[in-house]
């Protein structure tokens, strides 16, 4: 079964869920239970199931070391971020865990499916259970130059350039700011909502030269390193918007090349 069955399963459910599904003592579940009641909006027994759910799965070192992580860079609330948790976290994971091959570039990305729960209701819910792998490498053509919603598809946050249009104009997505900016923000990065379509605007938000923290919704998060084109391409990288990109390119060197046969 998939986390977001369990995240997505109604109150109605969730107890026997709890029961049938992890080793919580009968007591201990009556006990959430009557938490949840109190208020249901906040989806406690819910997010209960999806955390054994992963122990299980998983283990509970990976599910405790996830937990560590992210309540050290929320540690100040959803409003920031903690840069020293960026920059603890980053090297302990290759980016999207190494290269892709050739073979996952070509199969099906589950990002590209995702659409924000602010613009779908029907959306599986996102949470720290759940939320895609935060860690993706872009190359710089399709950041540099780029107005905010191209860069929200590349980076999987939006299933498509007007996904992420409607995500901008509804302040549904959020950029990290340099805390170098501001000395009084110190290690907090200050998440701002993307109000902005100036292509120019990315370049301004990058953290250490080339990094670009994103955000939509509460948990789903991207961190993204910005690497030159032809590294992203030798490496074997793929990402929403790229192959369409590169044919983009290979069809205005024809164009371009034609041009110049003709006016010789």
């Amino acid at each position: 079964m998939h986390v977001q069955f369990f995240l997505r399963s109604s109150d109605s459910d969730v107890e026997r869920y709890l029961k049938l599904f992890t080793f919580l003592p009968i007591e201990h579940i009556e006990l959430v239970m009557q938490s949840h009641i109190q208020d249901p909006s906040k989806r406690a027994a819910q997010h209960l199931l999806a955390r054994e759910f992963v122990e299980l799965a998983h283990g509970a070192q990976a599910a405790k070391n996830a937990e560590i992580q992210h309540k050290k860079m929320f540690s100040q609330g959803t409003g920031t971020i903690q840069l020293s948790a960026i920059r603890e976290e980053l090297p302990k994971k290759q980016i999207e865990d190494g290269p892709a091959t050739k073979e996952r570039a070509n199969a099906k990305n589950p990002q590209e499916s995702y659409m924000s729960p602010s613009l779908n209701r029907k959306a599986p819910a996102i949470s720290s259970h759940n939320a895609p792998s935060k860690h993706i490498v872009l190359p710089k053509s399709l950041v540099f130059g780029q107005a905010f919603p191209k860069i929200l598809h590349a980076a999987g946050l939006a299933s498509s350039k007007g996904e992420g249009h409607k995500l901008v104009m509804n302040q549904g997505a959020y950029v990290a700011s340099d805390p170098g900016r501001a000395s009084t923000m110190g290690d907090a990065l200050t998440w701002l909502p993307i109000k902005n379509f100036d292509p120019g605007l990315p370049k301004q938000f990058l953290i250490e030269e080339n990094l670009l923290v994103l955000r939509v919704g509460k948990w789903n998060i991207r961190m993204c390193r910005i690497i030159n084109d032809e590294e992203f391409e030798t490496q074997g990288h793929s990402c929403p918007g790229w192959e369409e990109f590169k044919a983009a390119q290979a069809k205005a060197k024809v164009v371009e090349q034609e041009f110049k046969e003709a006016a010789a």
